[in-house]
């Protein structure tokens, strides 16, 4: 199993925004996010309390099954989306969304992991190119 891309979106309470990264994180240099990347993919994988479900047929996610799309604006697209009904609730709190595009061996996954903000997990504090 390899990660092929992954990105992570974010929604700032301090900032008041939605910050959508421009770019997909160089993998190359940063083993750890990869390796805690491929830990999220396997764990769900292998979860016993997992859930299986149906995507709705008008599910943002229904369009992308069996097809090829682009990475950087199909996740900029569905963070956007999910962010708009997260911030809904006047109590929310900041999160990140990481998607992933995982080489599963006979074929490839799409995942997205939602994050919260919180010591210790992903926060963003400065703009470094490729990181």
């Amino acid at each position: 199993m390899d990660i092929n891309k992954a990105i992570i979106h974010t929604l700032d309470d301090d900032l008041k925004s939605i910050i959508l990264s421009q770019q997909p994180l160089n993998l190359n240099n940063q083993h750890a996010i990869e390796n805690y990347l491929l830990k999220l993919v396997k764990g769900m994988q292998n979860s016993t309390s997992t859930t299986r479900a149906t995507i709705g047929e008008r599910s943002p996610f229904k369009a992308l099954i069996g097809t090829q799309f682009p990475f950087l604006e199909t996740t900029q697209d569905l963070a956007r989306q999910w962010f708009e009904q997260y911030i809904q609730n006047m109590d929310y709190t900041s999160n990140n969304l990481v998607f992933v595009l995982a080489d599963l061996g006979e074929s490839v996954g799409f995942g997205m992991f939602e994050l919260l903000s919180k010591d210790g997990v992903i926060k963003i504090t400065q703009n470094v190119q490729g990181v």
